[in-house]
Protein backbone atom coordinates (compact mmCIF):
# COMPACT_ATOMS: atom_id res chain seq x y z
CA UNK A 1 0.00 0.00 0.00
CA UNK A 2 1.62 3.22 -1.23
CA UNK A 3 1.89 6.25 1.65
CA UNK A 4 0.27 9.46 1.74
CA UNK A 5 1.66 12.03 -0.01
CA UNK A 6 0.73 15.58 0.71
CA UNK A 7 -0.85 17.56 -1.91
CA UNK A 8 -2.65 20.88 -3.05
CA UNK A 9 -5.66 21.47 -4.75
CA UNK A 10 -6.34 24.46 -6.48
CA UNK A 11 -9.76 25.93 -6.22
CA UNK A 12 -11.06 27.93 -9.03
CA UNK A 13 -14.05 30.25 -10.05
CA UNK A 14 -16.35 27.38 -11.01
CA UNK A 15 -16.32 23.99 -9.48
CA UNK A 16 -17.70 22.53 -12.54
CA UNK A 17 -15.91 22.84 -16.24
CA UNK A 18 -17.97 25.40 -17.80
CA UNK A 19 -19.29 24.85 -21.16
CA UNK A 20 -17.73 25.97 -24.31
CA UNK A 21 -15.08 26.28 -22.65
CA UNK A 22 -14.04 22.95 -21.70
CA UNK A 23 -9.93 21.64 -21.96
CA UNK A 24 -9.60 24.59 -24.59
CA UNK A 25 -6.36 26.37 -23.78
CA UNK A 26 -3.85 22.99 -22.29
CA UNK A 27 -3.95 21.02 -19.55
CA UNK A 28 -3.01 22.15 -16.26
CA UNK A 29 -3.23 20.21 -13.79
CA UNK A 30 -6.16 20.57 -10.18
CA UNK A 31 -3.98 19.65 -8.20
CA UNK A 32 0.11 18.66 -7.24
CA UNK A 33 2.09 16.43 -5.45
CA UNK A 34 5.06 18.00 -3.04
CA UNK A 35 8.08 15.96 -3.67
CA UNK A 36 9.52 14.45 -0.08
CA UNK A 37 12.56 17.38 -0.03
CA UNK A 38 9.96 19.43 0.17
CA UNK A 39 9.44 20.85 3.86
CA UNK A 40 5.60 21.24 5.60
CA UNK A 41 6.62 24.74 6.78
CA UNK A 42 7.47 25.63 3.07
CA UNK A 43 4.14 23.82 1.44
CA UNK A 44 1.90 27.14 1.64
CA UNK A 45 4.63 29.05 0.07
CA UNK A 46 5.63 26.55 -2.69
CA UNK A 47 1.51 26.75 -3.59
CA UNK A 48 1.92 29.90 -3.69
CA UNK A 49 4.58 30.07 -6.28
CA UNK A 50 3.13 27.03 -8.15
CA UNK A 51 -0.42 28.59 -8.54
CA UNK A 52 -1.39 28.97 -12.24
CA UNK A 53 -2.96 32.19 -12.93
CA UNK A 54 -6.42 30.04 -13.85
CA UNK A 55 -7.18 26.71 -15.42
CA UNK A 56 -9.19 26.42 -18.40
CA UNK A 57 -12.91 25.57 -18.07
CA UNK A 58 -12.68 26.65 -14.20
CA UNK A 59 -11.61 29.98 -14.89
CA UNK A 60 -9.27 31.80 -12.29
CA UNK A 61 -7.48 30.21 -9.19
CA UNK A 62 -8.94 31.80 -5.72
CA UNK A 63 -7.38 29.83 -3.56
CA UNK A 64 -6.50 26.26 -2.76
CA UNK A 65 -6.50 23.79 -0.30
CA UNK A 66 -3.15 21.84 1.73
CA UNK A 67 -4.16 18.28 2.58
CA UNK A 68 -1.27 17.80 5.09
CA UNK A 69 -2.60 14.10 5.41
CA UNK A 70 -5.53 11.72 4.67
CA UNK A 71 -7.60 13.55 7.42
CA UNK A 72 -5.99 16.56 7.69
CA UNK A 73 -6.42 19.99 5.49
CA UNK A 74 -6.21 23.58 5.71
CA UNK A 75 -7.35 26.30 2.98
CA UNK A 76 -5.86 29.45 2.12
CA UNK A 77 -6.88 31.99 -0.01
CA UNK A 78 -4.60 33.13 -3.44
CA UNK A 79 -2.09 35.03 -1.83
CA UNK A 80 -1.33 32.15 1.09
CA UNK A 81 -3.84 33.58 3.95
CA UNK A 82 -4.95 30.97 5.75
CA UNK A 83 -9.32 30.83 6.07
CA UNK A 84 -9.95 27.33 7.82
CA UNK A 85 -8.64 23.70 8.63
CA UNK A 86 -10.09 20.46 9.53
CA UNK A 87 -9.29 17.49 11.09
CA UNK A 88 -11.41 14.49 10.50
CA UNK A 89 -12.03 12.13 13.27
Amino acid sequence: MASFQPYVRWICEHSRPQSGAAFLGGNIPREIRFDDSTQPEDYVHEAVERAPDGIPAFGRVIGFIIHWSPDQRSRYRRDGQWEWSVIDS
